[in-house]
């Protein structure tokens, strides 16, 4: 908000918001004091405040240019600065605290000396671990190390999202806490209550993330800790830089080469040192190396943070008009530090999913060269009428992508196809869900209260209820519903509690003479001491096909 106001010439006490689009972005202290927030469209907040000014949202390239400023001018009373994104900055509170008499005089010190330095309102918070902190920073609160739990424990779980740096995760995470919120899990302590690796088989790896932080597990590494040596890659150009085009052009450079260097070594950064040196000084800023303060940065991120270093440092300030701009750039260097080998990174955003996942296709890519492609298969979805029918083996090469549309556009034709049938409607589908786990049909016994078998009319329907049912015994399920007391599931008999069906599919009707089992008919049971299964009438009998979870 104070970038905006001031490149716009609006003074600092001005009631004003930012939008992008139809959504709020910020809003001042004098707009929220007459009830603004970000939840609200920016006609009711005109509402409320007919003299409300509206700006434009700044971009993410000039807020870290303008934040340039504002981490030097924290610079001035505390060491060790490392930006998390622009507008948030970690730093550690032991030492600077002993040597301003406090915790209270430093965020004293700190809040005065930035607000005079740039106009900008510091919100500084103190507590043990980063989400601990940045929720205390948001009220101005300093927490003790036995304040800091309970603290954490009673905030709302939405929270959770100012621990999010990469807003392509936003949807997902914001489905996720509003899912919590229906299930009465609305604070860290009702999330912290339950165990990591149910969480985790429930919720998936963006839930195991938000349970982790819950339970007040930090995620910065001991600093005592390393156990691999820091990666440095420097840049001289020919002729001193002058222009941000130029020096951001040399930026995308050097960071692919350390991106290159890093997957090379099979290492993982917790730290992004970037130092450009110029005639009269040298600048060094440190970032954290991740998308959502956990994990590895690609690419792209390092040159996009070191596009906006640059920026801060060889361009002028709105906030800061009398800031020098400092000379042409001779040289710049890019430290990876902290690194850690990437197979043995401590759990991440994704649940330490990306590293393995990376493995794993360079794993497949190394079998499909060995025994060639043809033999190296992945499962795909496509359309069809059974659950057997949806399922398909193809090349792994060949299998589809369902990320974005502009991989779509890309895929090859048979790619798109399969992408197009899973959606397209399938008349005489089984209605979904579908079983979880499918094997070959095993002839199995359905039998109704008087112990007869349950047979089906001319026209398909059931013609007495089922009420017994006896599975067959499936080793190979031992691991998917119940391990030990699978053998116990699979041998006894268990008794209906409610079914759904039957479905009637006639398959191959139009060759002379029809299979024996052209007409299958499906059957959802349900028990209180078996998992749900889906069975099938082919050929006379009954057959189990699958279970649900």
């Amino acid at each position: 908000m104070t970038i905006a106001l001031a490149r716009s010439g609006h003074p600092l006490h001005t009631p004003a918001i930012t939008t992008r689009g139809q959504t709020i972005t910020c809003a001042s202290a004098f707009a929220r004091r007459a009830g603004i927030t970000t939840t609200m469209a920016p006609r009711h907040a005109l509402e409320l405040m007919p003299h409300l000014t509206v700006l434009d949202s700044p971009s993410d390239d000039l807020l870290a240019r303008e934040f340039e400023h504002v981490a030097q001018a924290v610079e001035e009373h505390i060491t060790h600065i490392t930006v998390v994104r622009p507008g948030l900055l970690l730093a550690p509170a032991a030492g600077p605290a002993r040597y301003h008499g406090g915790e209270t005089q430093l965020v004293t010190t700190l809040s005065e000396g930035v607000t005079d330095a740039t106009g900008v309102a510091l919100y500084v918070g103190i507590a043990n671990g980063t989400l601990p902190a940045i929720l205390a920073a948001r009220t101005h609160t300093t927490l003790t190390a036995e304040q800091t739990t309970p603290f954490l424990r009673a905030q709302p779980l939405t929270t959770v999202r100012y621990a999010l740096n990469d807003p392509s995760h936003t949807s997902a995470l914001n489905n996720l806490l509003t899912m919590w919120s229906t299930l009465g899990i609305h604070t860290y302590a009702d999330l912290a209550a339950l165990r990591h690796s149910d969480v985790r088989t429930r919720f998936g790896v963006l839930g195991a993330w938000v349970h982790h932080l819950a339970t007040g597990r930090d995620d910065i590494p001991p600093p005592t800790v390393r156990t691999e040596p820091d990666i440095t890659i420097t840049h001289t150009p020919e002729h001193p830089i002058e222009r941000i085009d130029t020096a951001a052009f040399h930026a995308k450079i050097l960071a692919e080469q350390l991106h290159t260097e890093l997957t090379h070594r099979g290492a993982a950064a917790h730290h992004l040192t970037i130092t450009a040196h110029t005639d009269n000084g040298t600048h060094t800023r440190t970032w954290r190396a991740d998308t959502a303060l956990l994990g590895a940065m690609p690419a792209r991120a390092i040159t996009q943070r070191v596009r906006w270093q640059l920026e801060g440092w060889l361009t002028h300030s709105a906030l800061n008009p009398h800031h020098n701009t400092p000379a042409p750039l001779v040289r710049l260097d890019l430290a990876a530090t902290d690194l850690i080998p990437a197979t043995t990174h401590q759990e991440d955003l994704w649940g330490g999913q990306h590293n393995t996942q990376q493995a794993l296709h360079h794993l497949v890519q190394r079998l499909s060269a060995l025994i060639g492609p043809d033999n190296v298969l992945a499962v795909d979805i496509t359309g069809g009428r059974t659950p057997t029918d949806r399922i398909r083996h193809i090349p792994w090469d060949q299998r589809p992508s369902h990320s974005t549309q502009h991989h779509k556009k890309n895929a090859s034709s048979h790619q798109q196809v399969a992408t197009t049938q899973e959606h397209h409607p399938w008349p005489g589908q089984l209605p979904t869900p579908s079983p979880a786990t499918l094997f070959p049909p095993t002839p199995t016994t359905l039998s109704d209260p008087a112990g007869l078998p349950v047979a089906l009319s001319a026209r398909g329907t059931l013609e007495s209820p089922p009420y017994m049912w006896t599975p067959t015994r499936l080793p190979a399920l031992t691991s998917l519903i119940g391990g030990a007391d699978v053998d116990a599931l699979n041998t006894a008999t268990h008794t209906v509690t409610n079914w759904a069906g039957p479905w009637t599919i006639t398959t191959s009707w139009w060759t002379r003479p029809a299979p024996t089992d052209s007409t299958l008919t499906y059957l959802q049971l349900m028990f209180d001491t078996h998992p749900p299964v889906l069975l099938v009438h082919r050929a006379d009998a009954w057959h189990w096909e699958g279970t649900y979870d």
